[in-house]
């Protein structure tokens, strides 16, 4: 939904205060698209219209039988009044609406709208006021004074009061973050002031970006999570949350993993470490998985990718629940042979002999190996 039902009843207003042949004709495509919309929004205002335009009609009574379209629209009100889509003259049912949403979502580049940002206000707004904002959701009906800036916007009012948006304390830490552009830097704004994490996403989805410029969500969220002294699980829940939002954030957060594991040789120890715990969460999380690391060659695996790997498997080893559910992805399909291989290769060589995991018991380590190569291997069907 884009426009809030109040305006369009305003524009059906004037329309029938004037209700000249054009306006009559205005009135029956509105009927026809969005009257079945409006009726179950507010009944009881499309009642005073309808009741409004049979008192207008009945002055042009006389030429209803020269006037075809506004008979038309007459017997579309009284098909709409009474629920009857059949008596609504061109009506085509679900099918005209859905192919208007399918061209307005074309137009719209696929971004959701909820009722919370329709375009409000009223007709009066638009025509004679300057000094309201009828054009922001935000303000609603506050017609009469000043409307505070919306600090999660990014619209050309808030690029050129972005100072205004960002207080001196983000806007030096995002500047040491080398966030260099406008959209970097609001977006680790939202994050850095959101309540949760659920917060944080609905509000970066609100920014209004278009598709390109939301790829900068998925940059400053994991160079944030990377840049942490500890991993901090806050960037896993939101990462898990706006891949579930939408395929496209998958996308983007998979071909920048993809992209880090290329650099885990240059990367500092805690980077290597953060990147490694978000991994893992992901993938426990079933967003990604194992699969990840086929761009990975095995054969040819320095010691920092190493210890990467490592980290990833053994937290993913320590949750017995998620053992069947994420190994049980690779098992049975041809394409991922050379990948289950590699990870029993990689597991019973690197894990096993080694010494450094004080956390887990070896013994138990090694039981639930054995258990992830079987459910690798598909002698333990999964629960999938």
């Amino acid at each position: 939904r884009r426009v809030h039902g109040d305006l369009i009843y305003d524009f059906i207003r004037f329309l029938v205060n004037r209700f000249s042949s054009d306006d009559v004709e205005l009135l029956l495509s509105l009927i026809r698209t969005v009257g079945f919309s409006l009726r179950k929004d507010d009944p009881r205002a499309l009642k005073e219209i309808i009741l409004q335009s049979e008192e207008k009609s009945k002055s042009f009574e006389s030429l209803l039988n020269d006037n075809i379209r506004l008979k038309f629209f007459l017997e579309s009100l009284i098909g709409l009044k009474n629920n009857n889509s059949k008596k609504i003259v061109g009506f085509q049912g679900l099918e005209e609406v859905d192919s208007l949403k399918r061209i307005l979502k074309v137009i719209t580049k696929g971004k959701i709208f909820s009722e919370e940002f329709a375009l409000r206000g009223s007709l009066n707004d638009i025509i004679g006021s300057t000094r309201s904002r009828w054009w922001d959701p935000s303000t609603e009906k506050q017609t009469d004074r000043e409307i505070p800036i919306n600090e999660t916007s990014i619209n050309s009012e808030s690029r050129r009061h972005s100072k205004s948006v960002l207080s001196d304390g983000i806007e030096d830490l995002a500047r040491r973050q080398r966030f260099n552009t406008d959209i970097r830097r609001n977006v680790f704004a939202v994050i850095l002031s959101s309540d949760d994490y659920i917060d944080a996403v609905d509000k970066c989805l609100n920014l209004g970006l278009n598709r390109v410029q939301e790829r900068d969500i998925v940059y400053v969220l994991v160079d944030c999570c990377l840049q942490e002294s500890i991993y901090n699980p806050f960037y896993g829940f939101m990462a898990v949350r706006l891949c579930q939002h939408h395929r496209r954030f998958y996308i983007t957060l998979k071909f920048f993993i993809w992209d880090k594991l290329k650099d885990l040789k240059t990367s500092a120890k805690e980077n290597l470490i953060n990147l490694s715990d978000f991994l893992s969460h992901l993938i426990r999380e079933q967003i990604f998985s194992l699969a990840i690391f086929t761009t990975l060659e095995f054969s040819q695996l320095d010691k920092p990718t190493v210890e990467f790997i490592k980290r990833v498997l053994i937290d993913i080893l320590k949750s017995e629940s998620k053992i069947k559910i994420v190994f049980s992805k690779l098992s049975g399909q041809p394409r991922y042979f050379m990948l289950r291989e590699s990870l029993k290769v990689f597991m019973n060589h690197f894990l096993l002999k080694s010494k450094k995991f004080n956390d887990i018991d070896l013994n138990l380590l090694q039981g639930r190996i054995k258990f992830a190569e079987e459910i690798i291997d598909g002698e333990i069907q999964s629960l999938l």
